[in-house]
């Protein structure tokens, strides 16, 4: 989501027009409605091919998500073959699967607790990366802090990077809209333009003090 205005379009630009000492390309493999399953399934042809010193991962929140959408799915077809189906109807379908929309959009997963099937995916993640030379860099969410994270995952070839504490501040002076068009995750969602900017920003922030202080790319 964002085209050319996603967070990892906008820190491609950001990181080549704040500095001459590097060129960076940012190659964006985010795919909407993906989980962490999907991501590792095609992460060593990915890595084979484009070869990067880096590799940012925000993953987890779809992992999820599905579960939680196959567990309401399976609550719902257990009624339906409970219930004679033009009593189902009497009772008012729509209202009850809207409801059931409207509590999967907001719902407020405790992200700071990990998907077991997120941390087992993020190690194999993290191994086949440093594997191919390349170092892992944890993104946390926006509005989520990195404590569970940090607590879930322990590796030495890792660096974690935080937009709780930006966003925090922000919030301050603007409001929730100007930063998410929905809340999909319960206390954040997907980012509007200006979201997306912040999210780059402050990764290309810690990257490149990441880069100047431990890496030094080939």
């Amino acid at each position: 989501m964002g085209g050319g205005n996603s967070w990892p379009r906008q820190l491609e630009r950001i990181l080549n027009n704040t500095q001459d000492q590097w060129s960076f390309r940012v190659i964006n493999k985010g795919s909407v409605g993906q989980d962490t399953d999907y991501l590792l399934t095609h992460l060593p042809k990915w890595l084979q091919k484009y070869r990067p010193h880096f590799l940012l991962a925000m993953v987890g929140i779809n992992d999820t998500f599905l579960d939680t959408f196959q567990f309401q799915r399976g609550k719902f077809l257990d009624k339906f073959l409970t219930y004679n189906l033009a009593e189902w109807i009497t009772a008012g379908i729509k209202a009850r699967v809207t409801e059931k929309k409207r509590d999967l959009l907001t719902a407020n997963p405790d992200i700071s607790q990990l998907h077991p099937r997120t941390i087992s995916n993020l190690y194999r993640m993290i191994d086949s990366t440093t594997r191919h030379g390349a170092y892992f860099v944890a993104v946390q969410y926006a509005l989520t802090k990195t404590d569970g994270l940090k607590t879930a995952i322990k590796h030495r070839k890792v660096a974690y990077i935080s937009n709780y504490e930006i966003f925090l501040e922000l919030l301050n002076h603007y409001n929730y809209e100007d930063f998410f068009i929905d809340k999909f995750g319960g206390h954040f969602g997907h980012a509007t333009v200006f979201g997306n900017r912040v999210i780059a920003d402050n990764v290309a922030r810690e990257l490149l003090i990441l880069l100047r202080s431990q890496v030094q790319p080939n």
